[in-house]
């Protein structure tokens, strides 16, 4: 749902994309948002709607597995580590040496600790107020900063309202196979 919520958010702000890159995350994997990607097996299913991002007219890609120089995102992911999410109480680190020793008494005392809305908050701030606005030497930036590089190349933008979207976004199950007892559903792990 994070992936469906921080889409739509985007969408909203900044319109539909002509493609999304990810990594081999299950989550842009998972048959009703972004297909099998790289995984699409021989045998396919007639009767399966057709995906979140297909729906969309989004072209998805999904880096190749097992190659860390595809996944550009994650020198982000470090950058973001290292300068937004140390300063926040409760910070667990990447792996153990990265944990702080004040974890411990944090969490027990929960002093400080952050609601899920205000750290939506506060990451908003971070993003749109400092990083999208330093220059950045990635490939196509030129040490322009992301707004910049947005505004000066942006050919066309594929605007939708927040009642398609609520449509567009909606998740689909599978064909159910109707069997001599009926059909079985699944709601809350329980049949």
């Amino acid at each position: 749902e994070a992936v469906l919520y921080a889409l739509r958010k985007a969408i909203l702000q900044h319109g539909i994309p002509r493609y999304i890159y990810t990594d081999n995350g299950r989550e842009f994997l998972c048959f009703d948002i972004g297909g099998r990607g790289r995984r699409k097996t021989a045998k396919k299913e007639d009767h399966t709607p057709p995906p979140i991002f297909t729906r969309l007219g989004i072209d998805f890609w999904n880096a190749k597995v097992r190659n860390g120089k595809a996944k550009i995102i994650e020198r982000t992911f470090r950058e973001f580590k290292d300068k937004f999410s140390r300063l926040l109480v409760g910070f667990t680190g990447g792996n153990p040496m990265e944990k702080p020793e004040r974890l411990k008494h944090q969490v027990k005392n929960r002093k400080g600790m952050i609601l899920d809305s205000k750290l939506r908050e506060m990451f908003d701030v971070y993003i749109e107020g400092m990083y999208n606005m330093l220059p950045q030497n990635g490939a196509g930036m030129y040490g322009r900063s992301p707004v910049e590089v947005y505004a000066q190349e942006l050919v066309t933008v594929r605007k939708a309202s927040a009642e398609d979207l609520n449509l567009m976004l909606m998740r689909s199950t599978r064909m159910q196979t109707v069997e001599r007892k009926g059909v079985c559903l699944k709601l809350y792990g329980e049949k």
